[in-house]
């Protein structure tokens, strides 16, 4: 691929840049964490934060006679924070209004011999990790014999599931046991809420069959309910806890509704307006999703980071967003908003290699197949080379191509062409008035765009040996009874 602007590839890094330094805010007093690790070697230790997929190493001490000392000048905020012990070993621990505190182990048992000292539910944090611990050690013995059955005695793979899930059901009565102990106002009780199942009532169940839609919108409307978007420091917990349920309800509530984007862009704002109280939540959930739909493996939801790009970062751009991402997301913007899947392509007139006019509606075709590109690109080349031993079946399918030049050298281009016969439409914009570039994004190449008779993006950006294949499948997908398609969507 050739990038005509490598530096749209890092604004997600910057927006997330900013959240990490979330968890460097100083205060005036020191913390101090003893650690004593019986039968240590000598070596050095590191105390880390989490946050979400990512963490923050903070402090670095070394073991000496089995103990060391982590203790710099500012406090350590709520959050779950991990003290790696080289080569292999880490453990979590919790850390709510006291960063003052000892910890005690043993090297060849660090988990199961943990004890803390400090606020009582240090400890109780520590304690469920170990039966946490024991209960993943049985779950990772049964995948392996589910991988294993599964190949030579398939019979057996329903009595292994459902012992599966009965580990299941015993994580999350322990999760409901150390809950029940706990003040509803601390931290370590508001993590455990959002590690419970979603549990409604019965009678919400029984929606699921006798109003499906209604009980789909009782699971959209209440599934976050479980997080207190007022507890700032939720975001510094491990993955699997508060940054899960956000990428969960992504996924169940936006992207698997992508067809009825409209309705989608009411719960965005939804999700968005729960973090108001919290500037940290509301940076991190926003970071979250303008980076979790620049990088979709589905092109459809390019549709949702126009969206959240153009109404949150750049009409009301938030205090925290750094000049430099910005402008890189409405260049990115810029670049797709006139190209989405299910949106009709910007009809513009070429010029072809034998001087005549071409424009993109002018193709007589059932499928259009617009291919932007430049010869001096090795990547194009492969391209272009896949799609001539594909051409012959692309034109049994009712599709044809217009290749359009973005590069400025034409000789190289007319050469090319003459040179390997390409026998599609070949053509270019000899004075740049088009606006290809911005309407169809060629700030990378190539590019490929799959059009209907009607001129509607079918997709984008697909593989060139996966041209044939898409024909096919849409095809059939036209000529399926509409009453089984609209009932089976």
């Amino acid at each position: 691929m050739k990038l005509n602007n490598p530096k749209l590839n890092c604004f997600h890094k910057i927006i997330y840049a900013g959240t990490l330094l979330l968890a460097l805010n100083f205060y005036s007093y020191a913390y101090k964490i003893e650690l004593e690790i019986k039968d240590c070697p000598e070596t050095a230790v590191y105390l880390g934060l989490h946050i979400g997929p990512d963490f923050e190493v903070l402090d670095t001490s070394f073991i000496k006679n089995g103990k060391a000392t982590f203790n710099k000048n500012n406090k350590l905020h709520k959050g779950v924070y991990f003290i790696v012990v080289p080569p292999y070993s880490r453990f979590d621990i919790l850390i709510q209004n006291t960063d003052t505190f000892s910890i005690r182990t043993t090297y060849n048992d660090l988990l199961n011999d943990l004890k803390i000292t400090g606020e009582p539910e240090y400890q109780l944090f520590a304690d469920m990790q170990k039966e946490i611990s024991s209960i993943n050690l049985l779950r990772s013995q049964l995948n392996i014999e589910r991988d294993f059955y599964g190949k030579f005695q398939p019979d057996t793979l329903i009595f292994i599931n459902n012992e599966l899930k009965e580990l299941d059901y015993k994580q999350f009565e322990i999760y409901s046991k150390y809950k029940r102990i706990l003040d509803s106002n601390s931290f370590f009780y508001k993590i455990l809420s959002i590690l419970e199942p979603f549990k409604p009532d019965a009678s919400i169940e029984e929606l699921r069959y006798t109003n499906p839609e209604k009980h789909f919108e009782f699971y959209k409307k209440h599934y976050l309910d479980r997080i207190d978007f007022t507890e700032d420091f939720l975001i510094y917990t491990p993955e699997f806890i508060f940054h899960k349920l956000i990428e969960d309800y992504c996924f169940y509530f936006f992207d698997t509704r992508i067809n009825n984007y409209q309705d989608v862009f009411y719960d965005i704002d939804y999700l968005i307006s729960k973090t108001k109280d919290s500037q940290k939540i509301n940076r991190y959930v926003l970071s979250y999703l303008i980076s979790r739909y620049d990088k979709a493996k589905d092109v459809r939801l390019e549709r949702f980071l126009v969206y959240i790009g153009k109404k949150y970062f750049l009409a009301n751009s938030p205090l925290w967003l750094d000049p430099q991402a910005k402008a890189m997301i409405d260049f990115k913007l810029s670049s797709i908003q006139y190209n989405l899947i299910g949106d009709k392509a910007k009809d513009l007139t070429f010029e072809k290699s034998d001087g005549s006019k071409i424009s993109i509606y002018e193709l007589n075709s059932e499928y259009k197949i617009l291919l932007f590109w430049e010869p001096d690109c090795d990547i194009c080349n492969e391209t272009v080379f896949v799609l001539l031993g594909q051409y012959q079946k692309i034109k049994e399918n009712k599709a044809e191509i217009l290749a359009v030049l973005t590069g400025e050298n034409v000789e190289e281009w007319r050469d090319f062409v003459t040179e390997h016969d390409l026998p599609w439409v070949n053509a270019y914009d000899p004075k740049k008035n088009t606006g290809f570039q911005t309407y169809y994004g060629t700030f990378k190449t190539p590019r490929i765009y799959i059009l209907n008779n009607e001129n509607i993006i079918l997709t984008k950006d697909i593989k060139p040996e996966k041209i044939v294949e898409f024909l096919v499948n849409d095809k059939i997908k036209s000529e399926r009874n509409p009453f089984i398609y609209i009932f089976g969507q």
